[in-house]
């Protein structure tokens, strides 16, 4: 229910015998506080959302109702709190020098609480295997795969060609005991 003085009302029951078919009885109205039952007004406020825009130069906000629009001879509109911001701004003043302004704030780190529940964290990044030169992705995973012995096993001769990780291909020699 909307009242003319524009504050919200609910329609609470003061009563379980309130819904019954005598409360709506011609005697008795909705709201008389009679012993049968009825309603009471449980009032709340109503909360209106404005909708406020910032300051190009201090970075404020602006209420409704406030502020003054420069428009640039190239159609760029600006949207100053006050005279005081538009003058500063036409006399080139940078707002980071200026200590009221939330620029000047933000280079000097002044708001650290609100800046610390803003970071986000980074995931680091998982290497990737890649081919190199001489072999493909696919001999480097098996290779990988290999258990040591097997690894060993195959570097018994001379000359055995080996492919590490990152490096270059090269020929490794051996030595083979009893030779």
């Amino acid at each position: 229910v909307l009242l003319n003085t524009g504050v919200f009302c609910a329609l609470v029951f003061s009563s379980p015998s309130a819904a019954s078919p005598s409360f709506f009885s011609p005697f008795k109205g909705p709201l008389s506080g009679a012993a049968g039952g009825g309603f009471t007004y449980a009032r709340s406020r109503v909360r209106m959302v404005l909708k406020t825009t910032l300051c190009r130069f201090s970075g404020l906000r602006i209420w409704p109702g406030r502020g003054m629009l420069f428009i640039r001879t190239d159609n760029q509109q600006y949207l100053f709190l006050n005279k005081k911001c538009k003058s500063l701004y036409h006399n080139r003043l940078r707002p980071a020098k200026l200590a009221w302004t939330t620029t000047y704030r933000k280079a000097h780190k002044k708001d650290q609480v609100a800046e610390v529940a803003r970071k986000k964290r980074r995931t680091a990044g998982k290497a990737t295997v890649r081919a190199i030169v001489g072999a493909n992705l696919e001999v480097i995973n098996k290779k990988r795969m290999e258990k040591p012995e097997v690894r060993m096993a195959g570097r018994g001769g001379q000359g055995t060609r080996i492919c590490c990780l990152g490096r270059v291909e090269r020929f490794v020699s051996i030595a083979v005991k009893g030779s």
